[in-house]
């Protein structure tokens, strides 16, 4: 039987992969801030979160800010397409 995970955690049967994945699905994952082989709703749901969170709207006014969090956002892009 198997178990029921919480949303966003990693399934139990991916265990013996983790340590085979690359440097880049690696940081994908940390920068995405999810365990590693979360699921896909998982992974959108934390891109969603980090797009509202890193919005430039929010640096209104601070053009370095406003930089900063749209190279946060391109990366954040690519991380979600690994």
């Amino acid at each position: 039987m198997a178990e029921e995970l919480e949303e966003g955690t990693a399934s139990p049967d991916m265990e013996p992969f983790r340590s085979r994945w690359s440097k880049d699905v690696r940081q994908a994952y940390a920068a995405l801030e999810i365990p590693l082989g979360s699921n896909k709703e998982a992974i959108d749901a934390a891109y969603q979160a980090m797009l509202q969170r890193y919005h430039p709207d929010h640096f209104f006014g601070n053009d370095a800010k406003v930089n900063d969090a749209k190279k946060v956002r391109d990366a954040l892009g690519e991380s979600r397409d690994l």
